[in-house]
C-alpha cells in the first residue's frame, strides 16, 4: 500500500523532479535561475505537503535539507533559503544523501576525508592488535574493516581531486604494510603480493560492470538513458556507446 502511495509522488510534482528511496524523498531542478529554483521547490514542496497531510503522514521539517550545486565561479554573497510550513531551510554547502556527502561544487573532498576517516580509525585498531594475530586474520581484518569503507557509492566519488586519492592511496598502503608485515616493499609491490588493485582500479571496474549491466537491461531506464549506442550507416566491428561528456576533468 504504501509503495503504491509513494508512486503517486511522481504524478503530483509539476516543476521539479522526484527521487525516491524508501522514505527518502529528493526533489531536484536545473535551471540557471537561482529564484526560478526556489520558486519551483516551494510550489512542489506544498504539492507534496498537501498529499502528505491527506494521506496521513507528515514531511519532517528537520532533515529536510537544500543544497544548490553550482560552479566554484558563481559564487553568491546570500545563502537561499525555502519555506516548509512554519520552518525556513537555508542552504547548506554540504549535506548528506543516502551516506554519501555532497558538496555544492562536487568535488567529494568532505565524503573521501569522512570515509578515510573511518578507515584509519579502524586501521588503527587492527594495527593495536597485529602482533596477537596471524597472517590470514590480519588480511582478514584489513578487507573486512579497512578496505570495506571504499565499497559504498564508488562510482559517485571516484573521480575525485589528485589530493583526495592520495589520500585513498596512503591508507590502503599503510593497511597492507600491517597486514603483511612489510615495511620495505613499495605500494605496487605490496599489491601484488595480495593479488589486489588500487582503490581507484577497482572502481574504474565496478563502473565498467555497470555499464555491462546496463547495456544488458539489467539497470534502471535512466542508466540506459546514460549510455545509449552510437549509431552508424555502415556495420562495424564494434558496437560503441556515448556517454556524458564532462567539461573539465578536475571534477570528473
Amino acid at each position: 500500500m504504501f509503495n503504491l502511495f509513494i508512486n503517486d509522488l511522481f504524478l503530483f510534482v509539476e516543476k521539479t523532479d522526484i527521487c525516491n528511496f524508501a522514505d527518502d524523498n529528493t526533489l531536484s531542478i536545473a535551471d540557471i535561475s537561482v529564484e526560478h529554483i526556489i520558486n519551483s521547490l516551494e510550489s512542489d514542496i506544498d504539492i507534496l505537503q498537501k498529499w502528505f497531510l491527506e494521506n496521513g503522514m507528515l514531511i519532517n521539517q528537520n532533515k529536510c535539507q537544500l543544497m544548490i550545486i553550482e560552479s566554484s565561479r558563481n559564487a553568491r554573497n546570500e545563502k537561499a533559503e525555502i519555506k516548509i510550513q512554519n520552518k525556513t531551510v537555508v542552504e547548506n554547502p554540504k549535506g548528506k544523501l543516502l551516506g554519501v556527502t555532497i558538496d555544492k561544487n562536487l568535488t567529494m573532498k568532505e565524503h573521501i576525508k569522512n570515509i578515510c576517516k573511518q578507515a584509519g580509525n579502524k586501521l588503527n585498531a587492527l594495527a593495536r592488535i597485529a602482533k596477537f594475530l596471524d597472517d590470514d586474520k590480519r588480511k582478514l581484518l584489513m578487507k573486512s574493516f579497512v578496505i570495506s569503507q571504499f565499497n559504498y557509492c564508488p562510482i559517485i566519488w571516484m573521480y575525485c581531486q589528485r589530493q583526495s586519492n592520495n589520500l585513498i592511496n596512503k591508507i590502503h598502503e599503510r593497511a597492507l604494510r600491517i597486514a603483511y608485515n612489510d615495511y620495505t616493499s613499495t605500494f605496487n609491490m605490496l599489491l601484488e603480493k595480495d593479488g589486489s588493485l588500487m582503490i581507484h582500479e577497482k572502481n574504474t571496474h565496478a563502473l565498467a560492470f555497470e555499464i555491462v549491466k546496463t547495456r544488458n537491461n539489467l539497470n534502471p531506464a535512466f542508466m540506459k538513458n546514460r549510455f545509449c549506442p552510437i549509431l552508424h550507416n555502415y556495420n562495424t566491428r564494434n558496437e560503441r556507446i556515448s556517454y556524458p561528456i564532462p567539461r573539465t576533468v578536475t571534477y570528473g
